[in-house]
């Protein structure tokens, strides 16, 4: 009788346990992915937090916190405030730009390869949100200009921010270990093609 054992290997990405993640109103959703932000009227803000994803994954999000625009606007929860957004990138990554009826909400953005990243989408107070395959950064940010209209920027003048509650699940296999799958089938397949052949001849 001829045995085969299979190595256990994960069928999906690692999920993470619930990640408080500090966003602060001068982060620039606009420059998920780069290393700095070039200059821009108001200021350009500051790079935005990050975390590491798996295509497949599902995030669940919950934010709290308030920020204020400066310019009179006051201080608003993670929604926002009714007032059009029509903002156009000014800092050269690859992030779209970003048209809602609302302003000043919190955005997240995943970045890497494939569609669906490099989209900026509203969190606000917090939802379920699937990681596109490909992607392997989600950023989270705010997109601000003056008055929310045309090109990025006037950070400067923003106070406060969010703290959001994120956690992963799921994912697809890793290439790995998609190899070590198809490897162990093939071991099985093979164990159990000589365990017939030997039954045959007996």
């Amino acid at each position: 009788m001829c045995g085969v054992a299979l190595a256990a290997a994960p069928l999906a990405s690692p999920a993470f346990a619930a990640t408080s993640v500090y966003v602060d109103a001068q982060a620039n959703i606009f420059a998920a992915g780069l290393g700095s932000i070039p200059s821009a009227g108001g200021g350009a803000g500051i790079l935005p937090p990050s975390l590491a994803v798996s295509g497949g994954q599902t995030l669940t999000i919950t934010a709290t916190g308030q920020a204020d625009p400066g310019g009179g606007y006051g201080a608003h929860g993670p929604d926002g405030f009714s007032l059009t957004s029509n903002i156009s990138n000014a800092t050269g990554s690859s992030i779209g730009n970003f048209n809602d009826p609302m302003s000043l909400a919190l955005l997240g953005v995943f970045t890497g390869s494939g569609a669906g990243v490099d989209t900026i989408f509203k969190i606000g107070s917090g939802g379920t949100f699937s990681v596109p395959t490909g992607a392997t950064m989600f950023y989270l940010g705010f997109a601000d200009a003056y008055g929310f209209q045309g090109t990025s920027g006037y950070y400067a003048d923003n106070t406060g921010g969010f703290t959001a509650l994120v956690s992963g699940a799921g994912g697809v296999p890793e290439p790995a270990t998609w190899a070590m799958m198809i490897v162990g089938f093939g071991m099985v397949g093979a164990g159990l093609r000589i365990r017939f052949r030997r039954a045959a001849t007996a």
